[in-house]
């Protein structure tokens, strides 16, 4: 649906389209269409696919290889949004013990944090600024 409509409109090159299932009658409704990479692209490039680099690619040769780099598949995490949500359940819950042993599996094979690079350091500064608000107002 996405392709078809970008098509239609003639357009060539990055777009976020974004469908919503409606679950009255299971059928998708467009909610926007951006035209630039995603916020999680950073994902894909961390699993061997770098987007920016193969529109690049396409730019200047016309073509890329494939996709044949990928590396594997991630499990995405958001450590100040999941520190956050723990706080919440942490009062809430009565099995505390197991909050707390699925909240520490920072280290599993396939997690991975786009907000926490050694490479840049600024979101991941900011966003603990914004947890730590978040938690002073609660």
């Amino acid at each position: 649906m996405a392709k078809r409509l970008l098509d239609h409109v003639g357009w060539h090159g990055v777009a976020m389209v974004e469908f919503k299932l409606d679950e009255r009658n299971n059928k998708p409704v467009l909610l926007e269409v951006n035209p630039r990479f995603w916020g999680s692209v950073y994902q894909a490039i961390a699993a061997g696919v770098d987007f920016p680099y193969l529109l690049y690619e396409m730019a200047v040769n016309g073509m890329f290889d494939r996709f044949s780099t990928i590396k594997s598949v991630l499990k995405p995490g958001f450590l100040f949004k999941d520190f956050l949500a723990l706080s919440s359940n942490l009062i809430k819950s009565n099995g505390r013990f197991e909050t707390l042993k699925e909240f520490f599996k920072f280290y599993e094979k396939e997690l991975y944090y786009d907000t926490l690079s050694t490479e840049d350091i600024v979101p991941g500064i900011m966003f603990s600024y914004q947890a730590i608000k978040e938690l002073i107002k609660r």
